[in-house]
């Protein structure tokens, strides 16, 4: 048990492995029968095959269990990895392939590595196959993710489901769903991320260009307290409510598309959320008199667009505009609370702006032939400054156009 090589073909049906261990290059490890297999206070290196088919694999103590996966550790079944020695748990560094390539494709099925087993994806690859109807991987224990890539398929499912993760250098898809994990520390999110459940709280968080986040939290509350936010690619907000607060603060290059009727608060948190909008944010779905709505104390700074194509977006807190575009499509409302001032670019569209007053240098132009632009204000001092109207727009036949105020 201390620096053995294991060479061959190896069959392990149960017992123990301990002390310091390495299976050889072109070796393989078989973990067969539903017995225990235990890994307690073990320094394993894998530079072959081990072919996890069956049986609980037990592990921790003091100091613990150490994985170096250099080569293939393929889960075959649906089992458990836990840390039965107690101490300092697992700690499953991945430089090679780490798959799940077998089980049952059904709810409640998967292949589990529970708390205080910390999976660390070093390089190489995180693979869960497709099955029938999807294989399931769930981590709950955590880790960090700084190399190598998570394969994206149609159904295989890695749920990043407990524990503290850190994204900076892995590639993912958006069957990786943080569903109960957290982000902390600085990460970089690259490729896709499903965002589920969990948190972000004092997390710093960049979406690299050609990214896609989909926060889809159904009831929950994706909390944000705290952290800072930057999207190069784009932020599909699916649904669940966004809470930030105490210096929460958002700066969006790429696209955020609002695709439901949701909030966007500091409610629980206190303090402001500061929305810095440099590229465009867009609402695509949603019907009124439901909205899409940036509670008070959430203060949205446009210099990009705001692009509203269905519903309502409402902006309760500050809004400060310059020179940008407010596009406003038929059969959608812009509302803002607070007196606008329009300082140059453009008010585009065939729907609604809301403001108490408006006062602008910009461009107002309806979009289309027969488009309707309303400027609305709930008071008698609607228009203020220099506003001018641009009712034949720039190409032609578009004159039939109208502004209403």
């Amino acid at each position: 048990n201390t620096n053995a090589v294991l060479s061959g073909t190896i069959g392990w049906t149960a017992g123990l492995l301990e002390g310091i261990l390495t299976l050889a290059s072109g070796s393989t490890l078989n973990l067969t029968t539903a017995n225990n297999h235990d890994l307690p206070n073990c320094t394993f290196t894998n530079n072959g095959t081990v072919v996890w088919n069956n049986g609980t694999i037990q592990a921790g103590g003091s100091p613990g269990t150490l994985i170096v996966n250099n080569g293939l550790w393929d889960a075959q079944s649906d089992q458990i990895w836990n840390n039965a020695y107690a101490g300092n748990g697992t700690t499953f560094n991945n430089y090679g392939a780490f798959r799940k390539s077998g089980g049952v494709s059904e709810g409640g099925h998967f292949t589990a590595l529970q708390g205080v087993v910390v999976f660390n994806q070093l390089a190489g690859v995180l693979d869960v196959q497709n099955g029938t109807n999807g294989l399931q991987l769930l981590l709950q224990g955590g880790g960090n993710f700084t190399g190598g890539y998570i394969t994206t398929n149609s159904q295989g499912l890695t749920d990043l489901y407990a524990g503290s993760f850190n994204f900076n250098g892995t590639v993912t898809g958006t069957n990786t769903w943080l569903n109960g994990g957290n982000l902390v520390g600085t990460n970089v999110i690259n490729g896709a991320l499903t965002w589920m459940a969990g948190n972000w709280n004092g997390a710093v968080v960049t979406i690299a260009p050609n990214t896609t986040v989909i926060v889809a939290g159904g009831g929950n509350n994706m909390d944000m307290n705290a952290a800072v936010v930057t999207n190069y690619g784009t932020l599909a907000w699916s649904s669940g409510t966004i809470r930030g607060g105490t210096g929460t603060t958002i700066y969006n290059y790429g696209l955020w598309d609002a695709q439901s009727d949701q909030q966007l608060n500091n409610n629980d948190y206190g303090g402001n959320v500061v929305f810095n909008n440099y590229g465009t944010f867009r609402k695509s779905v949603g019907t009124e008199p439901n909205s899409t709505a940036f509670q008070s104390g959430v203060d949205f700074v446009n210099n990009g667009m705001v692009d509203a194509q269905n519903g309502l977006v409402q902006f309760s807190g500050s809004f400060a505009n310059s020179a940008s575009t407010l596009a406003v499509a038929n059969n959608a409302t812009i509302q803002i609370a607070q007196a606008l001032v329009l300082p140059g670019g453009l008010v585009t569209g065939s729907g609604t702006v809301q403001a108490p007053s408006i006062t602008s240098s910009a461009v107002v132009r309806p979009g289309a032939t027969n488009a309707v632009l309303n400027l609305a204000g709930n008071y008698t001092q609607l228009l203020g400054g220099s506003m001018q109207f641009d009712i034949g727009g720039t190409s032609p036949g578009v004159n039939q156009s109208q502004v209403n105020v």
